[in-house]
């Protein structure tokens, strides 16, 4: 998925992209990692990589989601310092949500009017294959999965191998 979507975005000009997933607890930039593709040199050198939940670009993402330029959200002057060292290019910030808020960010690097260009099939082909990743990247028993005690019931007795018409039967449910 990430080679495919490399391919993709490199044709409309972003350089490099990074998929991080927002968890709970404190983890670092390396364990919030889904996916990332091109140069290292920004991911190296992310600035709040012990803490991402600190970064205002991440708090910002959980609180809107509309994509937007990380440099017109920075106002700390050794982050833009620190970016201007390594001559760094424009980043585009996609908040990901999920049904119950953000789940995660994708950012992607490249010049500003590129990004500003195809913003949209950018945050369609991140938003895609952030959540495609994922999928297979979060095992299910992690997943985040509202049932009914009336499905749980069903799910379970069907796991038992209970016919459709066994669990009608058993629940007072019609049959089908």
């Amino acid at each position: 998925m990430l080679d495919h979507m490399e391919v993709v975005l490199r044709e409309i000009g972003v350089e490099h992209f990074t998929l991080i997933r927002l968890t709970p607890e404190l983890d670092t930039i390396d364990e919030t990692t889904i996916g990332t593709r091109g140069h290292r040199e920004w991911y190296d050198n992310y600035f709040h990589r012990d803490n991402p939940d600190r970064d205002p670009l991440i708090i910002h993402a959980k609180q809107t989601v509309e994509p937007f330029f990380a440099l017109d959200h920075i106002t700390n002057p050794r982050r833009l310092e620190h970016i201007a060292r390594l001559k760094l290019k424009e980043g585009l910030v996609i908040p990901v949500h999920g049904p119950h808020g953000a789940s995660g960010v994708a950012w992607v690097i490249g010049e500003r009017k590129d990004l500003e260009n195809y913003k949209v099939v950018i945050q369609a082909v991140a938003i895609t294959c952030y959540h495609h990743i994922e999928d297979s990247f979060v095992p299910v028993e992690e997943r985040d999965i509202d049932l009914t005690k009336r499905e749980r019931d069903v799910l379970e007795r069907v796991a038992m191998g209970a016919t459709s018409p066994r669990c009608s039967i058993c629940l007072s449910a019609p049959s089908r």
